[in-house]
């Protein structure tokens, strides 16, 4: 029981800050990568670049589509693991 709770509060202490900056990061980036691909489609000097290769300005649109999706994904399942880290903790500290 002792171990439990032990268990429940170093999974709260680290997964709850590291998952809830990790989710808000890639939800942010998610939508800064798509307005920055429209921008860059429209002239505005932005660098794209994957691995060395620079992204051709008519592709920057899909590009960045491709990677806001990506990172929207992993936003969401850092959403989904953040909530089962608290259904566990919530299960470690309830007395039977």
């Amino acid at each position: 029981m002792l171990i439990r709770k032990l268990l429940g509060g170093l999974l709260a202490m680290f997964a709850f800050p590291t998952l809830s900056i990790l989710m808000v990061a890639l939800a942010g980036s998610a939508v800064f990568v798509v307005i920055a691909s429209v921008l860059r489609t429209l002239g505005v000097h932005i660098a794209m670049n994957i691995a060395l290769l620079e992204v051709p300005r008519l592709l920057s649109i899909p590009v960045g589509l491709l990677f806001g999706a990506l990172f929207f994904y992993l936003a969401r399942q850092s959403w989904r693991l953040l909530q089962i880290s608290y259904q566990t903790v919530k299960a470690a500290f309830i007395i039977k």
